[in-house]
């Protein structure tokens, strides 16, 4: 902080340049100031700060809008890997933060342009601030009176967030009031530019749609068979609908066929299918509007859902968990299904990450040891066995430093990924194909650490456990496992069973989405890059055949700053807040107006430059744009 100190006795027109730099005109009676600021761009993937707990929901920040609702702090853990800071672009969104432990930070949200110089009404100024206010070339008076400066902020940039839907319109998911199938972005009825958060039905993505926006109001849209929409009815809706309550707190809304949400107060609720008591309501009932979930506690900050049954966290680091029970996945010491919430076997105070599988649970606690419980087919639980566990078993090894922790995989052929503290990488679980990297394809029922002997891993990631991939802190990509297509993107289309590095010797990778049988990636230069199964045209590179190294998106752009891979087609956004699509334009989820594959990028119809946030899934396409009004 430093004082303004402005002559004294001005002549219009003088200037004065203040300690930072900026130069101020008086006018006659006030000094003006533009303070119209560098572009802040994303931080890429910062490797992951450990298990520090939960967040909550921190919603997106938008056009350096609306920032959203900040959710649950949840227990502290520990530091972990560091990662490295990504490319300097625009930064695309935050999303969901859940546990930070989990590796990619993601995108802190399209920010926009930021103010270099903020004063306060004492005549302090701040430099490069970034949270203090939101405007774009808008201008600073200043009046002196007395010694003492007087700041005022003229028009100030107002953001409106409204969601955009394309494609796939079966059960009226597209939120358009209409049955039909839209080839190009149709805003969501309702009229409301306060979204600060959307997210997809977990069952089959992109059925049901749900939203929050900033005044705490939750909404709902597309199929609602089991009342998974919430209000209090099983129609399905092509237009958003009201969460039944009231509640003007709601941090996270998530669902499939059962729906969970948090609220600000820590309360959990839930409603929809309830066949194996996976509301945690007390009955085995659908509900068609929410219940709280059994126990009165107003502390819950982390949940995790696998098939038919949920897993959460407290706030003192109790886990409990609820509904279907086969196996033994509610880790309570019994097979026995829950209809409301059971606290996990061992008395722990410390859990701060979890990761519930199809089957299956992984969690780390604050003192860095990982345990699991549940099916056990492929010795997925890490404990040296395959026999199911119905209460936490320590992950063999003694490791007292785990980080990261994931469950990877569908039905029983499932595998745990993880990273230590000291930036090892360790698999355990189903190895068809080499996906537990450990160069062998002979499934292990404890952790073998990956290939390669590295020590500085800093995100690791399993499609649908058929292949794996990793970033290291030096900015290289790895991959292995299933390779049929060439999705590891190492030259061949052979299966691999210890980490090759994805061909081009690049150092800068930032962000990678991985499909079933393509990848998709961005390097800190902005540009995009795509390998794995061509089909439709979904790498993106003007073909349609499948690459086994990566291959430029075409167009030459060199400021991308997030992309997505759906089934079968993919979207990005680029630092200019304009979005694109290429792939499979079935039902018209290009958004191009038309239903025709593409083979490289089209933009998305409309010509906005505010998108702040897409999402591709099954047949469909949705994005946030962040207006300034």
């Amino acid at each position: 902080m430093s004082a303004l100190n402005f002559p004294d006795n001005p002549t219009p027109g003088q200037q004065y340049t203040d300690p930072t730099g900026k130069v101020w005109t008086y006018n006659g009676v006030v000094w003006n100031a533009s303070i119209n600021g560098p572009t802040v761009g994303a931080t890429g993937i910062s490797g992951f700060s450990g298990n520090s707990g939960a967040t909550g929901t921190s919603g997106f920040s938008g056009q350096n809008g609306i920032i959203g609702v900040d959710g649950a702090t949840g227990i502290s853990g520990f530091s972990g890997i560091s990662g490295f800071s990504g490319f300097s672009g625009i930064s695309g969104y935050s999303g969901v933060s859940g546990a930070t432990g989990s590796g990619t930070s993601g995108f802190s949200g399209y920010s926009g342009t930021k103010p270099d110089v903020v004063v306060s009404d004492q005549g302090s100024l701040l430099t490069n601030a970034v949270s203090s206010f939101n405007f774009v070339g808008d201008l600073v008076t200043a009046t002196t009176v007395g010694g003492v400066v007087t700041v005022t902020i003229e028009n100030p940039i107002v953001y409106s967030n409204t969601i955009w839907s394309w494609g796939r319109n079966q059960y009226g998911q597209l939120g358009i009031n209409a049955p039909s199938n839209r080839s190009s972005p149709v805003s969501v009825v309702g009229g409301f530019t306060d979204w600060s958060h959307i997210a997809g039905g977990r069952v089959v993505a992109g059925n049901s749609m749900f939203g929050v926006r900033t005044n705490g109001t939750a909404w709902g849209w597309g199929r609602n068979v089991y009342g998974n929409l919430g209000d209090n009815t099983i129609t399905s809706r092509s237009s958003p609908v009201s969460v039944v309550g009231g509640f003007t707190d709601w941090l996270r809304v998530e669902g499939g066929g059962n729906t969970l949400g948090l609220r600000q107060n820590g309360t959990l609720w839930a409603w929809g299918r309830n066949n194996e008591g996976q509301l945690g309501d007390n009955t085995t009932v659908n509900k068609s509007s929410p219940v709280s979930v059994i126990g009165g506690y107003t502390d819950w900050c982390q949940n995790s859902s696998g098939r038919s049954f949920s897993v959460a966290i407290r706030t003192n680091g109790t886990l409990w968990a609820w509904g279907d029970n086969g196996s033994g996945r509610l880790g309570d010491n019994t097979t026995v299904s829950k209809r409301s919430p059971v606290s996990v076997v061992g008395g722990f105070t410390d859990w701060c990450q979890l990761s519930a599988g199809t089957f299956s649970v992984s969690a780390v606690r604050q003192n860095g040891t990982a345990w699991s419980w549940g099916c056990n087919a492929c010795g997925n639980l890490g404990d040296n066995t395959t026999v199911n566990k119905s209460s936490p078993v320590s992950v063999v090894g003694g490791f007292t430093d785990w980080c990261q922790i994931v469950q990877s995989g569908s039905n029983y052929l499932s595998l745990g990924l993880a990273v230590r503290q000291n930036g090892t990488a360790w698999a355990w679980g189903a190895a068809g194909n080499g996906v537990l990297g450990n160069n062998c394809t002979t499934s292990r029922s404890s952790p073998v650490s990956v290939v390669g002997g590295y020590t500085d891993w800093c995100q690791v990631t399993s499609s649908y456990g058929e292949s794996a991939a990793g970033i290291r802190q030096n900015g290289t990509l790895w991959a292995w496992g299933s390779n049929y297509c060439g999705q590891l993107g190492d030259n061949t289309t052979d299966n691999k069973s210890s980490p090759v590095s994805v061909i081009g010797g690049f150092t800068d990778w930032c962000q990678i989405s991985a499909g079933g049988a393509f990848s998709l990636a961005v390097r800190q230069n902005g540009t995009a890059w795509g390998w794995g199964c061509g089909a439709h045209g979904s790498l993106g590179n003007n073909s349609t055949v499948d690459r086994s190294s990566p291959v430029s998106v075409v167009g030459g752009f060199t400021n991308w700053c997030q992309v997505a891979t759906g089934y079968r087609h993919s979207i990005g956004v680029r630092q200019s807040g304009t979005a694109w699509a290429w792939g499979c334009g079935g039902n018209g989820r290009l958004g191009d107006n038309t239903t025709v594959d593409k083979s490289s990028p089209v933009s998305v119809v409309g010509g906005f430059t505010d998108w702040c946030q897409v999402s591709a899934t099954y047949g469909m396409s949705a994005g946030i744009r962040s207006t300034a009004t």
